[in-house]
């Protein structure tokens, strides 16, 4: 079993803590296997203190013990709420938003157990059946989806994606 990170939209992570979304269609063939673990990175803020530290020095503060003295890390995470209400939801000790890009392994909250991983298809054979599987209403929604992630244009183009269905580890 390999660890791998995923990236996944504030609005893919809701639904899947939600238990609505169990796969995920990728431009590029899979890295993982079955049985393997994706851990989700989605965008994330710490305390504000800690706004001009990378994330890989704010870890020993998270972890527990800098000089001998115990400290911890305020930390919070996009998903938590819904744009619109970003700027009423931020806490008053909350810092600069992060990519989720640049969230590190130990901040994760969401993991994922790969248990099938499907072959090469047309972005355009999804079915309704599987747009309710990847957390959303019907293919209409999901090409709204895939047009606001992957841009305008790639809807159009039809591209060859790989399914991934996996279980939430709770």
């Amino acid at each position: 079993m390999k660890e791998h990170p995923i990236l996944f939209s504030g609005s893919m992570v809701r639904q899947i803590l939600n238990d609505q979304k169990w796969v995920t269609r990728r431009l590029h063939p899979p890295r993982w296997k079955v049985g393997d673990v994706l851990w989700v990175r989605e965008n994330w803020y710490v305390a504000r203190e800690f706004d001009n530290m990378p994330p890989r020095d704010i870890q020993g503060y998270a972890l527990g013990f800098v000089g001998g003295e115990h400290l911890s890390v305020r930390r919070g995470y996009l998903a938590d709420c819904q744009m619109a209400d970003w700027a009423a939801f931020k806490p008053p000790w909350a810092g600069k938003t992060r990519p989720a890009i640049f969230m590190p392994r130990w901040l994760c909250r969401v993991t994922l157990k790969v248990v099938a991983v499907g072959g090469r298809e047309p972005l355009h054979n999804i079915t309704d059946e599987g747009a309710w599987a990847e957390g959303v209403s019907d293919r209409i929604v999901f090409g709204d989806l895939w047009k606001e992630i992957n841009g305008a244009a790639s809807w159009a183009k039809n591209p060859d994606v790989w399914p991934t269905t996996f279980d939430r580890i709770k």
